[in-house]
């Protein structure tokens, strides 16, 4: 069976996704062989998963891997903390994010 991923950029350095490889019962989903109630917090993986159970589907936040500019680099996350705490941290040479 092939499984649907839609993925965004969005804002925070956040990326979305939802997965169709989910099973539903009634108000909660299993993603991954987890079971998600409403909204899970995660720290390994590093993510956020929302069952959409009347969607039959998973939302999926996780840290972006984007590539930056010369001038940033990306900084550690806290490991141990839960999502988005744990996603690495973008830091740029403060003369190229200085706002004139």
């Amino acid at each position: 069976m092939a499984h649907k991923m839609k993925k965004e950029v969005v804002a925070n350095n956040y990326v979305n996704e939802s997965s169709t490889d989910v099973n539903v019962w009634e108000r909660y989903c299993t993603h991954k062989g987890r079971p998600v109630y409403g909204t899970v917090k995660g720290s390994k993986p590093c993510e956020l998963w929302t069952c959409e159970s009347q969607n039959k589907r998973v939302s999926i936040s996780k840290c972006s891997n984007e590539t930056l500019p010369e001038h940033c680099e990306w900084a550690e996350g806290e490991e141990d903390n839960m999502f988005p705490h744990c996603c690495p941290r973008k830091k740029c040479e403060e003369e190229y994010t200085r706002l004139l």
